[in-house]
């Protein structure tokens, strides 16, 4: 709300003269103004908000915290019914009466009925079970549970098991049983452990839209996959045919070591990031204008063909130890490069002028002097680099990351256009010396200066 501003007629007192002297006085908060604005809050937020004045202390009982929490750390506040995400770990524990998620961590398939503060029963929404939990859990999960997350040793039926109520499913490593009708339709994402490998046929709905296989799962996905899904990602054994077999809501898709398949004419229009894994080794250029992220490995590309990347590819990344031995191997339409933790380097000459965003993994430790393009405005170094920088990045920079093991000196180092300065580690070396103009986090924490 704007300001209310009027002018009140004032006479001096050793003066005849008369002036005018504007009052500012701000109108009422309205309440339901306040609690929209908390709404983009965080729990912390909120509570600082209300310590500013007596009037602003009544909404503590009126702003509802969404953040979860554990139980017991609320129990004793005056305003702990006001707490609508809530983490419990006894059948003893209460819960806000205004309480919308319900998270327990189960070791057995005694699964307790929660009550509010009201005595009112309240139904369980997310339910994770032990690491170690293997039991039958027929008759065992309630009805209201939306989430619900398996531990690595769970391998048991699950035929009639799960509630319809059910959207997000997740299963441990061990997890290897038949799903032939027994994934509700409620399901929009499923997630399978590594040791998964039975067939899907018939199995999924047109409900589901993320699905994730495991390390081992292999089997054929012909008429499998509803047109639903938009992100599909599958373990390193898969290597199955995928022309015509694929979603065409398809936007994200990961195929991962072993899969070695053509993707000429493969792939839906609609996919617009691709991984590829090591061992694939067919051409690039078969990979579809829709794409524009690429993240491939190097150890079965040819990286010469790397040039022969559709000219609708803006990002890049590339994962594996090679060398990117002559210039121009690299497209001049990447936009945003990124080197995998294996990538060792040299990079003279290699980045072209076109990147904007360039990222190197934690095993990069070479000397860049005249190696990043002025193009640059974002630079990323990994937790290995340890170089000195001193005359080595280009005034075109805003933001600038060094990882957690950096600890070379910076002083006159930086550049003018930087913005934003991160430490992903402590760093020990002087930075008084840097403008007050350059946001500096250091640790995961924004360093406040004078």
């Amino acid at each position: 709300m704007s300001p209310k501003v009027y002018q009140k007629k004032l006479k001096l007192k050793q003066s005849k003269n008369i002036c005018y002297h504007t009052i500012i006085k701000m109108l009422p908060l309205i309440p339901d103004t306040i609690l929209k604005i908390s709404e983009f809050l965080r729990d912390s937020e909120k509570i600082t908000l209300t310590m500013t004045s007596k009037f602003l202390d009544t909404f503590k009982y009126k702003f509802i915290y969404n953040e979860k929490v554990r139980v017991h750390k609320i129990k004793n506040l005056s305003y702990f019914d006001n707490f609508s995400n809530v983490q419990v770990y006894n059948t003893r524990q209460k819960c806000p009466k205004n309480v919308k998620y319900i998270h327990y961590f189960a070791c057995s398939n005694n699964i307790p009925q929660f009550v509010t503060t009201e005595n009112n029963p309240v139904g369980m929404t997310h339910l994770t079970f032990d690491q170690k939990f293997n039991n039958s859990i027929k008759n065992c999960i309630p009805p209201t549970v939306t989430h619900l997350y398996f531990g690595t040793l769970f391998n048991q039926p699950i035929d009639d098991c799960l509630p319809q109520s059910l959207k997000y499913l997740m299963f441990g490593w061990d997890f290897d049983q038949p799903i032939n009708n027994c994934i509700p339709p409620s399901v929009i994402c499923l997630i399978f452990g590594t040791r998964f490998n039975h067939p899907i046929k018939n199995c999924l709905s047109s409900s589901l839209t993320h699905l994730y296989f495991g390390y081992y799962f292999n089997q054929s996905i012909e008429g499998c996959l509803p047109d639903s899904i938009t992100r599909l990602t599958f373990g390193d054994y898969f290597n199955q045919p995928i022309k015509n077999n694929l979603p065409r809501s398809l936007t994200h898709l990961v195929l991962r070591k072993d899969f070695n398949q053509p993707i000429l004419n493969s792939l839906p229009n609609s996919v617009t990031f691709l991984e590829l894994g090591q061992h694939y080794d067919k051409l690039l250029r078969d990979i579809p204008a829709s794409v524009t992220r690429l993240m491939i490995d190097y150890h079965g590309i040819n990286v010469a063909s790397l040039n022969k990347l559709p000219a609708t590819i803006t990002d890049l990344i590339l994962w594996g130890n090679f060398d990117i031995k002559i210039p121009g191997y690299i497209p001049s339409t990447i936009k945003d490069l990124t080197f995998g933790n294996n990538f060792l380097g040299p990079i003279n000459e290699r980045i072209p002028p076109s990147v904007t965003h360039l990222t190197f993994g934690y095993k990069f430790t070479l000397l860049i002097k005249n190696c990043i393009p002025s193009s640059v405005t974002h630079l990323t170094f990994g937790s290995g680099f340890e170089q000195s920088i001193k005359n080595c990045i280009p005034s075109s920079v805003t933001h600038l990351i060094f990882g957690s093991g950096f600890e070379q000196s910076i002083k006159n180092c930086i550049p003018s256009s930087v913005t934003h300065l991160i430490f992903e580690g402590t760093y020990s070396k002087p930075i008084d010396h840097l403008s007050l103009t350059i946001e500096i986090e250091m640790d995961g924490k924004i360093i406040k200066r004078n």
